[in-house]
């Protein structure tokens, strides 16, 4: 087994901080593209029966500079309710995504057809990134030094509302989502997207 990173370690403790409770990393290989992607879990975060998930690594990938020109990379954090446990897979299966195409992420992003690929949902499809909401305080910026990592959310959506995204832009579509009120930690919850 090879060593942890010193910097793969301070990005598992810091996300552990914001998240709380015992956490457990696991590494997740694609047996298509070879990329292999570690998956921190905390379980009953942000409360009992869910579990939050962060990618640990994929900041490794720095695709931004910050306005003093200190480069930064994004790990990509999530959350589900305990029943779902696919949910680690499909944050990895997101990850080597944005590695295979050097995506380089940023809010509103969209990662299609990482839901869909596994089949595990009945009406998500995608993934769309945010800025972190579920958790309070959520994940701050972490100052490595030469380099910055900063976290986004992922959450998965229907392919009608990607639709939705598509024609009405993706802040309408999410404050339609945010207005319907359903349960965005359910991976089987209803399409919150209009026809229109």
């Amino acid at each position: 087994m090879s060593e942890v990173p010193p910097i793969h370690k301070k990005i598992a403790w810091h996300i552990r901080d914001c998240f709380g409770g015992d956490m457990t990393v696991k590494n997740y290989y694609g047996d298509n593209d070879n990329i292999t992607i570690d998956i921190l879990r905390c379980e009953a975060s942000p409360y009992e029966g869910v579990a939050s998930f962060s990618t640990v690594g994929l900041s490794d990938m720095l695709g931004w500079e910050s306005s003093d020109g200190t480069p930064f990379g994004i790990e990509l954090v999530g959350a589900a309710h305990d029943a779902f446990d696919e949910f680690a897979n499909l944050l990895a299966s997101a990850a080597r995504m944005v590695k295979r195409l050097e995506i380089h992420c940023k809010p509103h992003q969209i990662l299609e057809g990482v839901v869909a690929d596994y089949e595990v949902s009945s009406t998500m499809c995608h993934m769309i990134c945010v800025d972190p909401f579920l958790w309070n305080p959520g994940p701050e910026t972490l100052d490595l030094g030469e380099t910055m990592t900063v976290w986004l959310q992922v959450l998965p959506i229907s392919e009608r509302e990607f639709q939705y995204s598509q024609s009405n832009g993706p802040e309408a579509m999410l404050d339609q989502l945010g207005s319907a009120g359903y349960d965005i930690l359910d991976l089987n919850r209803p399409c919150s997207a209009s026809t229109s």
